[in-house]
């Protein structure tokens, strides 16, 4: 399903088998830690930035090529074959969610700080 514009897209999220983001080019990606903390299973372009980190370099999600169609209808092959490789690294990738909460970046620059 394709949608155009939506004021609130995590019941889409929450309801759809897998979550896939083709961008060439990304920063830090959202909808990528929006799909995890949905369950939703994510399978990513390795863009330069953004969904290596959040998907814990593969172990959290699927991270295809960018460009290689193949490499991407391969991967989603493969969930739709047996699901639960892809929703287990869904489980993890979740368990490691909370160093892109507040408090937790917080911490870090004080850390920062206190070496200055």
């Amino acid at each position: 399903m394709i949608i155009d514009k939506c004021i609130n897209p995590y019941p889409y999220i929450k309801n759809s088998d897998l979550f896939i983001l083709t961008s060439k080019y990304e920063g830090f990606a959202n909808v990528i830690v929006e799909s995890v903390a949905l369950n939703t299973p994510v399978i990513s372009a390795n863009c330069n930035s953004g969904p290596s980190e959040i998907l814990l370099n593969g172990k959290g999600g699927e991270l295809y090529k960018p460009n290689s169609i193949n490499d991407l209808i391969n991967k989603i092959n493969n969930f739709f074959k047996d699901p639960k490789i892809l929703k287990s690294k869904t489980v993890l990738a979740k368990k490691f969610l909370y160093r892109f909460e507040k408090i937790h970046s917080a911490k870090m620059y004080n850390k920062i700080f206190d070496k200055i």
